[in-house]
């Protein structure tokens, strides 16, 4: 879904369901995806106001968030030693969001501000699906465009 109104706020929101269906080995049981184990619920959103307050200034605030659900699967217990077979893992679900600011000043100077990873998640451990976070992060940027400047 996706709208937009007048006052200059544009949102959006997406949502996935994955029904995976394993493969089956020789013996008929389904054979675990070993790396990347599908999540069954994904949701994406992102709202932002934007606003030309005057002919030399401009601002706009957006706030993204991604959620994706928990997921079970099983790994080898060793990946040197097969024979030891497989371990039952969960993996938890998951949120991050992140905050933007940024100003125009004039038609070619722009102010980025971000916080990234908003409420603090980190991953209890890492592994092959999670996010590569460990904890909230400041952004703070600046771009001028030369060609503008002229």
């Amino acid at each position: 879904m996706q709208a937009r109104w007048t006052n200059g706020i544009t949102a959006r929101l997406a949502y996935a369901y994955t029904d995976e269906h394993l493969p089956k080995d020789k013996g008929n049981n389904p054979v675990n995806s070993q790396y990347i184990p599908a999540r069954k619920h994904s949701l994406t959103g992102h709202i932002d106001w934007d606003r030309q307050v005057s002919h030399n200034y401009g601002l706009n605030i957006g706030l993204d968030g991604r959620f994706l659900s928990a997921v079970d699967t099983q790994e080898f217990a060793d990946y040197y030693d097969l024979s030891k077979g497989f371990n039952s893992i969960h993996y938890p679900a998951y949120a991050l969001c992140k905050l933007s600011l940024v100003q125009r000043l004039g038609k070619a100077v722009k102010v980025n501000l971000a916080l990234d990873n908003l409420f603090n998640y980190k991953p209890e451990y890492y592994y092959l699906n999670c996010p590569l976070t460990d904890g909230i992060n400041l952004m703070i940027g600046l771009s001028v465009d030369v060609d503008k400047l002229f």
